[in-house]
């Protein structure tokens, strides 16, 4: 036995079966604009017990603390102003567009230095 075994599995969700012309009739509903559905008592069923669900949303990014000087905060506020970026994102532009140059020589500064 594994570890990989000790998952818990989400049990599956069997899926209600609807025939081909129950879809064809809601597909012209929906195309016209009319909100038909066939069965609508399915779709109460459905909804009220998805209302006990919690949404599950994958982090796309980690939060991460680290200081900056006065004077880079209000320079960085300044270029999120002017640009319409938030203020992560364009840090997250910064170091991306860094790291993809490569021509910033990071060994050469000093970790004492003041960069403002």
């Amino acid at each position: 036995m594994s570890l990989a075994d000790l998952k818990k599995k989400k049990p599956q969700k069997k899926r209600k079966k609807l025939t081909v012309e129950d879809f064809i009739d809601d597909a012209q509903a929906y195309s016209k604009g009319e909100p038909n559905i066939s069965r609508p008592e399915e779709l109460i069923q459905s909804t009220s017990a998805g209302s006990d669900c919690k949404k599950s949303t994958k982090k796309r990014t980690r939060h991460a603390t680290f200081s900056l000087s006065e004077q880079c905060i209000a320079q960085l506020g300044e270029l999120a102003q002017e640009s319409g970026v938030n203020k992560s994102k364009l840090i997250r532009m910064m170091v991306k567009q860094i790291k993809e140059q490569g021509s910033v020589s990071i060994k050469n500064i000093s970790p004492d230095e003041d960069l403002d």
